[in-house]
């Protein structure tokens, strides 16, 4: 994905390492409960039809790889 951006989420200290702790302890992470929780957060808000197309714009174009065929060809 190209274009990231980080989000900045202010949390006292003693909070964020038990959070981190029992999260560890479960096999998670606080950045990827984070990731889940503001995807989850996007499904639930943003229109399905405008998901949909910023999943078209971020999808490679077809054939973008592949030479233009009617390009001439110099001998």
């Amino acid at each position: 994905m190209a274009n990231m951006y980080g989000i900045t989420i202010q949390i006292g200290k003693d909070k964020k390492e038990a959070l981190e702790y029992y999260l560890l302890s479960g096999g998670s992470t606080l950045q990827s409960e984070v990731e889940k929780y503001l995807l989850a957060l996007y499904d639930e808000k943003v229109p399905k039809d405008v998901r949909d197309f910023i999943e078209s714009k971020n999808k490679p174009q077809r054939g973008s790889d592949k030479p233009n065929q009617n390009a001439k060809k110099e001998g």
